[in-house]
């Protein structure tokens, strides 16, 4: 095999390993019903864990590490939900106007 077909190989493979990531989560920007838009804010793709090891610091995680104070909504659905959340709906008092997918590092 050539340098250059080992090259394009290797370049192939690291792209089909990026590919296969999974986002666990995204940043969003949303509209409020009152008209507000926030730019930045979290949306987790995990569950909601506590620590019950420590129940004096009682810390509270998605799967993925992320803290609770972090997370504005989990979405267990993950993009698919975020899809939804971009319609309008009477029963949400937000709506998703765009989001960029985060994946762990």
């Amino acid at each position: 095999m050539r340098k250059a077909e080992t090259l394009k190989i290797g370049v192939a493979m690291i792209d089909f390993h990026l590919t296969l990531k999974e986002p666990i989560g995204a940043y969003v920007n949303i509209l409020f019903d009152d008209g507000d838009t926030v730019d930045g804010y979290y949306i987790s793709f995990g569950e909601c864990q506590d620590d019950d090891d420590d129940a004096e610091t009682l810390e509270i995680y998605d799967t993925f590490g992320v803290p609770d104070t972090r997370i504005f909504y989990y979405a267990p659905a993950k993009e698919t939900e975020l899809v939804e959340l971009m319609k309008d709906n009477p029963c949400n008092d937000f709506k998703i106007l765009s989001y960029e997918l985060e994946y762990k590092s």
